[in-house]
């Protein structure tokens, strides 16, 4: 006698169920409709969306990019900014020993090549007739000028309490050579070294810390 009444309600709750789900069945159509520029057929629609992207062929160099950050970037001295959006800035207009390929190696860039002789040694050889935007050459008296401020307490770099720990000596043994002697094995340290950012040795000497207005790369 008391089962009736609910098998009832249990066809209304069905019938209501059946009503919401074909309403936002429609609603989801009309959205999909809309978002596919009124297009009803399947076949635009994965067309569009599978379309190829520009060959490289067809890229036109030179014109302005325009890139939006979060943040101003408060300095253009790369051994002191530590933003994100300043560490992107650099990016452009330094460069380093070493980079990283598509797939996420170290692989040189103003180093040549890369050595560890022994566990506690890393000797870099970086490549000839390369300059910096002053016009001063690189070399490998350059790299050792630029861990000198890098590592020196007084310039306040960030990561020159970590180095210290790690870095023993940065020897100039070559024209183009520098070798670097770890206090102890480190299998991150070569990211580190690889990543410090170079300036010019003449525009440290002139601008100290205005270094943060004035870009002297390479």
């Amino acid at each position: 006698m008391n089962q009736q009444p609910a098998r009832s309600s249990n066809r209304r709750l069905g019938r209501r169920h059946f009503v919401q789900l074909t309403g936002l069945g429609l609603g989801s159509a009309a959205i999909l409709n809309a978002c596919g520029g009124g297009s009803s057929s399947p076949a635009t629609a994965t067309g569009a969306a599978g379309s190829p992207s520009t060959k490289a062929s067809d890229v036109v160099l030179g014109g302005n990019l325009q890139y939006g950050i979060t943040r101003d970037v408060t300095t253009l001295d790369p051994h002191l900014g530590v933003f994100g959006e300043e560490v992107t800035a650099y990016t452009g207009l330094y460069q380093r020993s070493l980079t990283y390929s598509d797939d996420g190696q170290l692989i040189p860039s103003l180093a040549q090549k890369f050595e560890y002789p022994d566990n506690t040694t890393v000797l870099m050889t970086y490549r000839t007739g390369v300059k910096f935007q002053d016009g001063t050459a690189f070399a490998a008296d350059a790299v050792k000028a630029n861990f000198d401020r890098y590592l020196d307490p007084a310039t306040g770099t960030s990561g020159a309490t970590s180095l210290n720990k790690k870095l023993a000596k940065v020897e100039v043994v070559g024209a183009n050579q520098v070798k670097f002697t770890l206090t102890h094995p480190d299998a991150t340290v070569l990211a580190t070294i690889g990543g410090i950012a170079m300036i010019s040795p003449t525009a440290i000497q002139k601008y100290g810390k205005d270094l943060a207005r004035n870009v002297a790369g390479t």
